[in-house]
């Protein structure tokens, strides 16, 4: 009789050894799929803030060449003003002479 006890509790300490295995498999690859979860949304995070940071770069890019032309076109119309002065002063200059 004691002998079959001895094999009963064997097979129970078997089967909980087993259930425990189980359950530390079934940890380990919930564990698994969390961490590569979590990696995959940090990735599509990352993928959105690159694609916010490159659009905003390219927004600031194209409104400096803007300015940039802006600015250029106001310079040349300022060179071709003074260039009219300076014409108008020498007839100025040439009529006086002219008169005198």
């Amino acid at each position: 009789m004691s002998d079959q006890n001895d094999i009963e509790a064997k097979i129970n300490r078997l089967r909980e050894l087993e259930e425990k295995q189980q359950l530390d498999i079934k940890r380990k690859t919930h564990r698994k799929s969390g961490i590569i979860g979590i990696g995959i949304v940090l990735i599509f995070v990352l993928l959105l803030y690159v694609s916010v940071q490159f659009t905003y770069i390219a927004g600031q890019y194209y409104t400096l060449k803007r300015q940039i032309n802006i600015m250029d076109e106001r310079i040349q119309q300022l060179a071709s003003d003074m260039r009219m002065q300076e014409d108008r002063i020498e007839e100025r200059n040439t009529n006086k002479n002219g008169e005198k």
